[in-house]
């Protein structure tokens, strides 16, 4: 898991999630109020997803937090 501060002040905690179709997925759980938040981690394994997160840079993990949508159940 990985701690990043966007451009407003929002810590979030990023880790590996599952999403439908035995995808990985990047959540983002902010620290305080919000929603969660969800972006595609482009990798076919679970080792892969992990690796991929912890190789980002702060920079790629803000971008992709951009990118993201609200997580859906």
């Amino acid at each position: 898991m990985q701690r990043i501060t966007d451009a407003d002040g929002q810590d979030w905690d990023v880790t590996v999630g599952r999403g439908s179709w035995g995808s990985f997925m990047a959540l983002f759980i902010p620290r305080g109020d919000g929603e969660v938040r969800e972006a595609p981690l482009p990798v076919g394994e679970a080792s892969e997803a992990s690796g991929s997160l912890q190789d980002m840079s702060r920079e790629d993990l803000l971008v992709l937090l951009e990118k993201s949508d609200p997580r859906t159940p």
